[in-house]
């Protein structure tokens, strides 16, 4: 909850968020997780991703595409957060972005660190 916290960095969240949504938009409704890129074009209807993200359901437009474990992630960052302090409603665009921004920043850190390694 620090991106959250944060004032300074609640515009670097914005930012990361914004670029998120213009990356969205390029992708032309591809089927393909928004954070590790696994495409489900070939994919059965039961493994493909269902539109409406948790806590998108007010924002459909930039609602995330999430393969199975990143949904589940998310679905748990998102539980943490609404029982948490602060508590984050799931009915407010604004903290629910901000939140997703925390969660795809952790993604992005995660990945750098891997490529560090190599």
């Amino acid at each position: 909850m620090a991106l959250i916290n944060n004032p300074q960095a609640v515009p670097l969240a914005e930012q990361l968020f914004a670029l998120y949504v213009s990356v969205k938009k390029t992708q032309d409704d591809k089927c393909v997780c928004d954070i590790c890129g696994v495409d489900f074009t070939d994919a059965p209807y039961y493994r493909k991703p269902k539109k409406g993200t948790r806590g998108f359901a007010n924002n459909p437009d930039v609602s995330p595409v999430l393969c199975m474990s990143h949904k589940t992630g998310w679905g748990l960052t998102l539980l943490n957060a609404a029982y948490g302090y602060p508590s984050v409603d799931e009915t407010n665009n604004k903290q629910v972005e901000l939140l997703f921004a925390q969660f795809l920043a952790k993604h992005i850190v995660k990945y750098a660190n891997q490529l560090r390694k190599h």
